[in-house]
């Protein structure tokens, strides 16, 4: 009997509370606020799924809320963490770690409170309100601004309404000049870039289903289907596997490309002698993965697309094997800019960068200015644009300490191997 895998897996307390802890040592004064929000931002540059915006909030909590607040006191003994949420606390605080949990109502007065500075609050105040007394000395600088680290939006769309939590923060500097308002995501991104056991686990997952998809669409891709029931076969492969997301709509490109081209795209049908790009990633437990493969709809490659093919998997494997502590982003897009230019002066047909970060989102926040350190999982994804097709090969790698982990490498790549594969049946023959 088939059973059903189970990829729900709450992120552990401790690993949660370590999170918390490193985001703290990294404040040298004032406090952290982190807020979730109701609404993503319709956005110009990036694809926002509906939880990106809350991504920040799930890192340290582990829940999934609209309308909750974290606030990390470093510094403080008494309330280094406190949670502002509604639900059952009891439940919540054996979830999160954090001992100090409280109603979501009481965010406004708690902070009102602690806006006073430290030093005028007289001794009833401190005795009876001790949480925003706390929260009152730990933002208190001897007169200096009062600083307030807090997660601001990373994309932003100026033509559209602003997230409602920019109100909450905008409060803070019109009612003082004291203080001094910084952007947590500075630091946040250095924590999210590097990777920890549990989320390189739910993203090798996710890989691994996003892969088996992937070959199936290989298997089941012939000519007359339509971009959208191939779409269709790599979803299904996902869902079917236990996938509850996924971290960006599945792509299915046939023929040439057109770069201006606007979504939603119409599903065309697959023609024979035409090449197919799916780019695509199932989502575990807010990790996803990001893969792109090019095969034909015929089962057998041009002996034009098989050489143009052969020339970006070599440029791709060049880039991975490069992958090490040390290594730029950069260098992989100089590297790649310069095997393509040696085979042919293919360099003018890449449009895009080589590699972005991978985690919670599928362009995931990273400083891409520094070397590489283990933990960071990038894609490395060159690609050919022709006017007669186009090639694009997306492989997911982790840095490790001596070199890296090709986490996607088991997904079928060489041209005899995908011929091979595509004389198999696929799952699309059975309706």
């Amino acid at each position: 009997m088939f059973v059903f895998p189970q990829f729900i897996k709450a992120q552990p307390a401790d690993l949660l509370k370590t999170r918390r802890q490193k985001l703290s040592a990294m404040v040298e004064k004032g406090i952290v606020i982190i807020q979730s929000t109701a609404r993503n931002q319709n956005n110009l540059y990036e694809f926002f799924i509906p939880n990106s915006d809350n991504h920040d909030f799930i890192y340290f909590t582990g829940l999934e809320t609209s309308k909750a607040t974290l606030v990390l006191c470093p510094g403080s003994e008494t309330y280094p963490e406190i949670l502002y949420i509604d639900g059952d606390i009891e439940h919540i605080k054996e979830q999160t770690g954090i001992k100090h949990v409280y109603p979501a109502k009481n965010l406004y007065p708690d902070l009102s409170n602690a806006y006073s500075d430290f030093s005028q609050l007289r001794y009833t105040q401190r005795r009876f309100k001790p949480l925003p007394s706390e929260i009152s000395r730990i933002l208190y600088n001897s007169g200096e601004k009062k600083v307030v680290y807090f997660n601001f939006p990373r994309f932003v769309n100026l033509d559209e309404p602003p997230p409602e939590r920019l109100e909450f923060i905008r409060r803070f500097k019109t009612f003082s000049p004291k203080y001094d308002i910084r952007d947590a995501c500075d630091l946040i991104d250095l924590l999210r870039m590097y990777k920890d056991a549990y989320e390189i686990e739910q993203m090798k997952r996710a890989v691994r289903i996003s892969g088996e998809a992937m070959i199936e669409c290989m298997k089941s891709a012939r000519p007359g289907m339509t971009e959208e029931q191939l779409r269709s076969v790599f979803d299904f492969t996902c869902l079917f596997k236990g996938v509850k997301s996924f971290g960006f709509p599945t792509s299915v490109r046939s023929g040439p490309m057109n770069l201006d081209e606007h979504f939603p795209r119409r599903s065309k049908a697959l023609k024979d002698g035409q090449l197919i790009t799916i780019d695509a990633g199932a989502e575990i437990n807010h990790y996803t993965a990001d893969i792109q493969r090019t095969f034909p709809v015929s089962g057998k490659f041009t002996s034009e697309q098989k050489r143009i093919y052969s020339i970006l998997k070599k440029t791709q494997e060049a880039c991975i094997q490069m992958v090490k502590p040390g290594i730029t982003m950069k260098d992989l897009q100089d590297k790649a800019v310069e095997i393509l230019d040696a085979e042919g002066g293919y360099g003018k047909n890449f449009f895009w960068g080589t590699s972005h970060f991978l985690g919670m989102e599928v362009h995931d926040h990273g400083n891409n200015l520094i070397p590489f350190k283990p933990g960071i999982i990038i894609t490395v994804e060159p690609g050919i644009i022709l006017d007669t097709f186009f090639v694009v090969l997306e492989d997911d790698v982790l840095c490790t300490d001596d070199g890296h982990d090709w986490l996607t490498e088991f997904i079928t790549r060489d041209v005899e191997d995908i011929e091979r594969l595509m004389t198999e049946k696929g799952i699309a023959e059975a309706f």
